[in-house]
């Protein structure tokens, strides 16, 4: 994960803009965070940005520019906001009352094979049922 701290050190590389979403890499173990939806996560990624208006356009905006660069380093993710331990990560990410922290993601290589517990989730909320990305968003 060392290219991902680094990224996130180089605040340059996710912040382009005039909200100045503050991203951390944050540890399990040493946060104490974590998601009842993650299995054997290690380390996840928060960001927040103070409250005013259109800020959740841009943390949305620097969010997807950090997904997009962990991708590029074969790294996983997943944006998760009901399914963790949001008391936790707050605390963890020093969240002031004039902030808001809307997603945070778990970072690191994807299993190489689907567990069950994942299987039966994505069955349960009917993953093969949805439209297509196309259908769902260019179908006239």
């Amino acid at each position: 994960m060392l290219c991902i701290n680094e990224g996130i050190k180089k605040t340059g590389r996710f912040r382009q803009n005039k909200f100045n979403v503050s991203f951390r890499l944050l540890d399990v173990e040493g946060d104490g965070v974590s998601s009842p939806v993650v299995v054997n996560g290690k380390q996840y990624v928060g960001a927040k940005v103070k409250r005013q208006p259109h800020a959740e356009e841009a943390f949305g905006y620097a969010f997807e520019k950090f997904v997009l660069y962990a991708e590029s380093l074969g790294l996983g993710t997943v944006w998760l906001a009901a399914t963790i331990d949001r008391p936790a990560f707050e605390k963890a990410m020093d969240l002031e009352s004039d902030e808001v922290m809307p997603v945070v993601s778990p970072v690191g290589y994807r299993a190489q094979k689907r567990s069950i517990r994942e299987t039966v989730m994505r069955k349960g909320i009917e993953v093969r049922q949805q439209a297509a990305f196309w259908r769902a968003f260019f179908q006239k």
